[in-house]
């Protein structure tokens, strides 16, 4: 995994994941980022634990603000003990929208540690109802759940718009047993969102099993997705807050289910032009066409195309 510094280091990565991971003191509370920098690259392989967890983190931030590098190549968080163990990476082979949960959980874990707030709830966190009403007696059943990513149906679908009212639209229970009646009758469950995150992850299903073939596969079908998506539809109390978001991140795989590269677009603003750029191992480029953006990553012909997009919330723009 190579990363672009002197791009990534401005294309809006998440300020309050580097500010409360870099703001941890880890040994000297008075130490300043670059004193960190060296701090840090002379300490992360002589101790393990949470707090030498958090240094690796460190300095993989660290990087990305103070060096002059071109690319920075972070195998010392790949190969920490602690990390290594926590998102059970033996093998080497970790999907990418797992990998983002796991890690998202080990710093999470890690700040919680050292009192600090944690990235789940405060940037990607969001909680949704499922609802269901009995026809007989009008019972009223609700549930409530977190999510830090919503998968949707690639299959069959036009659009990202399309697979989200699929999600969302109310399914019918033909034998619904009421907790309270206790009586069998059919009823109507619903889903809607409770709480919207800053950061709005949304996970395309295209990687499925095939029975007949008995092995998985990868769906390349073309899924179109838009520069900006309201959430009000699918939002409870939806007046009440902002459920705008834009487009600012898109990551691509390009292979097929046994394996492939995954291939990162970064929206970034440059005096007031907000413009693409390609991250691709130890390449960075801006994009200046959108449409060859479009077909990189909408699919429906060959093996790259759109995996996970991440929309930020407008409100939110200018802290990210």
């Amino acid at each position: 995994m190579y990363i672009k510094l002197q791009y990534l280091c401005k294309m809006k990565t998440i300020l309050t994941l580097k500010d409360s991971i870099c703001r941890s003191n880890t040994d000297d509370p008075g130490s300043n980022p670059v004193n960190g920098l060296k701090q840090v690259q002379g300490t992360c392989s002589q101790e393990d634990g949470p707090i030498n967890s958090l240094k690796q983190a460190q300095s993989i931030l660290l990087y990305l603000a103070c060096s002059k590098l071109q690319h920075y190549v972070p195998e010392d968080i790949w190969e920490h003990p602690t990390i290594r163990e926590k998102l059970r990476m033996f093998d080497g082979q970790v999907d990418a929208s797992e990998l983002f949960h796991r890690l998202l959980f080990v710093l999470d874990e890690i700040l919680k540690s050292k009192g600090m707030f944690q990235l789940y709830g405060i940037v990607f966190g969001s909680s949704f109802t499922e609802q269901a009403i009995c026809n007989i007696c009008k019972h009223e059943k609700k549930g409530k759940s977190s999510f830090c990513t919503i998968s949707l149906d690639v299959l069959k679908m036009m659009n990202v718009q399309e697979s989200l009212y699929q999600m969302f639209k109310p399914i019918e229970i033909n034998k619904y047993k009421c907790e309270k009646c206790q009586k069998i009758n059919k009823t109507q469950k619903s889903i809607s969102l409770t709480t919207l995150p800053a950061v709005l992850v949304l996970q395309l299903k295209r990687f499925d099993y095939d029975w007949d073939k008995e092995c998985c596969v990868k769906l390349n079908d073309y899924l179109e997705f838009s520069e900006e998506i309201d959430m009000s539809p699918y939002t409870l109390h939806s007046n009440d807050i902002d459920t705008t978001y834009k487009l600012t991140g898109i990551l691509t795989h390009d292979g097929d289910a046994s394996g492939g590269i995954y291939i990162s677009y970064v929206k970034y603003s440059l005096i007031g032009k907000e413009m693409w750029y390609k991250l691709s191992r130890n390449v960075t480029e801006c994009i200046m066409d959108e449409n060859l953006l479009e077909q990189k990553c909408f699919g429906g012909v060959g093996t790259c195309n759109a995996y996970m997009l991440f929309y930020t919330r407008f409100y939110a723009s200018e802290h990210f």
